[in-house]
């Protein structure tokens, strides 16, 4: 996979999880070619991931409403959240946020000086803050570079030690073809990255 297609990859799986997407993004994912473009370009499972969700949003206005009501179902509540989007919960014995994970992905933003949209609005270890931090990283990088070596780092010791947990969660609570789609491309993605050469 190409690392423009990577990162594209992470800015939109990160997008989608950082708020319920509007109905406009909804509308221009199911209309528009960027994951019909990234679906042929990257192939394989994350294609196919890809190109469910785009099947499921395509071309039809009254699905939107069944896809927002579904983030909030998984990701926010009321109640238990059925796939929450913190690395605290899935890496700490009582599952609870603001833990250990925090506090070292918060140094690792600082190392990095990196900050986002949202940052403070929610605990920095939010699946989609880590997204976008990778693919930040991923646009500052070359082989064998400082921020190559971070990368590395952090999807080794942050983003794959619990995004597969969280995906498996998704894809197991879904109920619409979208959000299962977007559960087996985070899967597809941690599988790519996992089997990524070490330099």
């Amino acid at each position: 996979m190409r690392r423009s297609d990577r990162r594209s990859l992470y800015r939109l799986l990160g997008g989608l999880l950082q708020e319920c997407p509007s109905t406009a993004l909804l509308d221009v994912l199911g209309t528009g070619p960027t994951l019909e473009n990234l679906a042929e370009r990257i192939g394989g499972a994350i294609g196919e991931g890809l190109g469910r969700m785009r099947a499921d949003v395509g071309g039809c206005e009254g699905r939107h409403p069944a896809l927002r009501q579904e983030y909030v179902r998984l990701f926010v509540g009321p109640g238990k959240k059925l796939a929450p989007p913190w690395e605290s919960v899935y890496r700490g014995p009582e599952r609870l946020v603001m833990q250990e994970p925090h506090a070292q992905v918060l140094r690792a933003y600082a190392e990095q000086k990196v900050g986002f949209d949202g940052f403070g609005k929610r605990p920095a270890d939010h699946v989609a803050l880590e997204m976008q931090f990778v693919s930040t990283l991923l646009a500052r990088s070359r082989a064998g570079s400082r921020a190559d070596a971070a990368l590395r780092r952090f999807l080794d010791e942050h983003l794959l030690a619990w995004l597969p947990a969280f995906a498996g969660d998704v894809r197991r609570h879904a109920k619409t073809e979208f959000w299962q789609g977007v559960g087996e491309t985070l899967t597809a993605l941690c599988e790519a990255e996992a089997a990524r050469p070490r330099a």
